[in-house]
Formats: structure tokens, C-alpha cells, sequence
């Protein structure tokens, strides 16, 4: 998503997590929150809560009265024992329900396998707009595949950039040859490329690369992860065509097929790096059909 910003044409369009995962792990250390202590996870406390709209004080770092009353707010509210104490069941209850938390996708630990489990960061950006699909909650019809255009950029920059800008415009999940962040929830719709196909589409955005590793790398698993949304749906590897069907497209796709939106990325960015479209169609057939024969193996 270009910080020259691609502007597309919105609709109003965030809890049901999608089960492309095996493992979570939880934001917040193993640790007590309480009266009178201060520090960094005080201070993460507090702008929690207030993005939760349980204090509306600036936050300090230190818990005080207060927080305290917040917590107790926010106990209260999800059936928690209200003692306005932040232990490990408020703490993990909070980031459940922020969506901020690391899990692995559906690849196998199997060293014979050739699909490896990708570490998918959890960062909802907090108030977006929760609309459905045209066919319903959960129920997206296909995956674009996007490209940042911004060079030098990284997942983490993009989250924090749509975190604060997200009325612009924002996608599912970004990619970089590092990790894999995801800032909206994908059961609902996000705005990623003009509003035919938000109603319909799955979108993730494949981050700049600074070296022909680095693209390899990425590459490999945007098309891993877009299999895997594809799979998750039983939805089969189709090229986007111009009567509007097809399960996979690119936003260059959608610009020539559907309208709401006139960019072309990712193919002039893959040629960039030797890929053509058809790669890209060949790598997600190749991880949708391992990720079927392992589940016709178990």
C-alpha cells in the first residue's frame, strides 16, 4: 500500500479468527499488572484500554486509580473476575480481542515437506469497519495479491503506517522476507482495491525487497499464504478472467476486469525480480496441491 497512497473508491466495510493456524502466542510478557507498578507494560496497559474506550486518560505508565477503575471496566464488561487486577486472564482476554497475537500457518514442520509454517503476526488495527463478504461472514470469494511500491519498506512500517491511516486505505496482511503481519481481521472485508473487489477479495501486500534473496524469500511466501487462504475455502486455483471469475487475482486484475481502482501492481514489481503472472499461478497450484495431499495423508 503506496505511502503515496493508492486511493481507491470505498465502500463502509471487524470476531471470527480464520482457522489458517495451529499455534498462538500472546503479546503481553507473563507478568501482573496492578496498583502502583509503572513501566512499558503499564504503559501498554493504558493505551490498550484506551483504544478499548475503557479510560480516556493519556497514558502514563503508571497504575494508578485510574487504571485501575479501567481494568475493572473492562473485567466487568467480559465476565472477568473485577478485582482491577491485570493477571494473565485480563491480559490474554485483551489481546484476543485486539486480534494481536502470533500464530503459524498450515505448513508442516515435516523436514520432507516443502511447505514451512509461516509465522503470521496479529496486529488488528483497533475501530476498523466490520463488514461482510457478498456471501457472508468469513466468506471471501478469492485472494490479490498486492505490491507496496514503496521501496525500502517493511511489514512493520506498513502495519504502523495503516494503523494510523487506515481510512485511506488497508489490506489483510503485509509481507516482507521476514515476516508476515496481519492488521485486519480477513473474515471481514477490508479496503484493498476499490469497492467490487472489497465486497469479494482477500488482500495481501508483498513489502519491497532490497535483493534478489530477499524477493525469493517473500515471494514464496505471499504465494504459500495466498494458497493457503484459497485452501483454507476449498476454493481451487483459478486465474482472474474478464467475466469476473477466478479465485486469483492480481490488483491489475481487478483494475482491468472489475473498475474501483486503476493500479497495476505486482506485475511490472515481479518482472522487476524475473517472475511473470504465470509463476505466481504456478507457485500458490503448487502450495494449494501440498497442502491438499497433506490433508488427504492425515
Amino acid at each position: 500500500m503506496s505511502h503515496k497512497r493508492k486511493r481507491f473508491i470505498f465502500c463502509i466495510i471487524p470476531a471470527l479468527l480464520i482457522s489458517l493456524s495451529v499455534q498462538t502466542t500472546f503479546a503481553y510478557p507473563n507478568t501482573t499488572l496492578k496498583s502502583g507498578v509503572s513501566g512499558n507494560s503499564v504503559l501498554k496497559l493504558q493505551k490498550d484500554l484506551k483504544n478499548l474506550g475503557f479510560i480516556s486518560f493519556k497514558p502514563t505508565g503508571y497504575f494508578g486509580s485510574l487504571t485501575q477503575q479501567g481494568v475493572k471496566r473492562f473485567q466487568k464488561r467480559y465476565g472477568l473476575a473485577s478485582d482491577g487486577i491485570a493477571g494473565s486472564i485480563t491480559l490474554t482476554k485483551i489481546d484476543k480481542i485486539l486480534g494481536r497475537t502470533t500464530t503459524q500457518s498450515r505448513g508442516s514442520t515435516d523436514r520432507k515437506s516443502q511447505i514451512n509454517p509461516i509465522n503470521v503476526k496479529k496486529q488488528w488495527i483497533p475501530g476498523l469497519p466490520q463488514d461482510p463478504y457478498n456471501k457472508g461472514i468469513g466468506k471471501y470469494e478469492g485472494v490479490v495479491f498486492h505490491y507496496t511500491n514503496n521501496l525500502n519498506d517493511n511489514a512493520q512500517k506498513e502495519a504502523t503506517y495503516e494503523k494510523n491511516n487506515w481510512n485511506e486505505a488497508f489490506v489483510h496482511e503485509f509481507i516482507d522476507p521476514g515476516q508476515c503481519i496481519q492488521v485486519a481481521n480477513p473474515d471481514y472485508q477490508a479496503w484493498g482495491a476499490g469497492e467490487y473487489g472489497n465486497h469479494r477479495f482477500i488482500h495481501i501486500e508483498l513489502c519491497d525487497a532490497s535483493n534478489q534473496s530477499d524477493f525469493n524469500t517473500s515471494y514464496n511466501m505471499v504465494t504459500q499464504r495466498i494458497a493457503e487462504y484459497l485452501y483454507k475455502r476449498k476454493l481451487g486455483v483459478t486465474p482472474a478472467k474478464p467475466d469476473g471469475s477466478g479465485t486469483l487475482w492480481s490488483h491489475a486484475d481487478v483494475s482491468n476486469y472489475l473498475g474501483g481502482t486503476d493500479h497495476k501492481d505486482p506485475i511490472a514489481y515481479l518482472a522487476k525480480w524475473g517472475k511473470t503472472w504465470q509463476d505466481v499461478i504456478n507457485s500458490v497450484t503448487k502450495y494449494y496441491n501440498i497442502l491438499k495431499e497433506q490433508d488427504n495423508n492425515n
